[in-house]
């Protein structure tokens, strides 16, 4: 069975720009009051959703260069120096509007409870397969409208 992963090098974040690039330069119609919260966490490579889909952690790298784009304040938690160093490169022209923390995850509560997390995964009966969040993108698609009747994809 093909093995698909969705992944680019990071030197191809700063050479190919992003398809996405226009639908968050239309975000600069959001209040600029408004602040982003982002945390990226390395769980590394795991799959998630159709059994040939798997996510890396490039694959999140490259969607991430989106913020590079955007003007409203920033707020960043990481575990991962290399993420972030590429956010500091990303807003190295938003320095006054970006903070970046390096943290460890375990500092964050949900992340001290995995015990917790197991005992759900093992109840006889939960689904043992890898989660689907499609339902949960079409949530967000019709909840974030941007001004102009245009919708701002992530």
């Amino acid at each position: 069975m093909h093995n698909k992963h969705v992944e680019n090098t990071v030197d191809d974040v700063f050479t190919n720009p992003s398809r996405d690039q226009s639908a968050v330069q239309r975000s600069r119609h959001l209040p600029s009051n408004l602040t982003i919260v982002k945390a990226y966490w390395n769980l590394g490579t795991f799959r998630k959703g159709s059994e040939n889909m798997h996510f890396s952690t490039k694959t999140y790298f490259k969607w991430s260069t989106v913020f590079k784009y955007l003007v409203n304040p920033l707020v960043v938690y990481t575990d991962s120096e290399e993420f972030k160093e590429l956010m500091e490169r990303l807003r190295s022209g938003r320095v006054n509007n970006t903070m970046i923390y390096l943290t460890n995850r375990t500092d964050f509560w949900p992340f001290r409870l995995p015990n917790n997390v197991r005992s759900v995964y093992n109840v006889p009966g939960y689904p043992q397969k890898p989660p689907d969040y499609s339902g949960s993108r079409i949530q967000r698609d019709s909840t974030f409208q941007i001004r102009g009747g245009g919708r701002h994809r992530a």
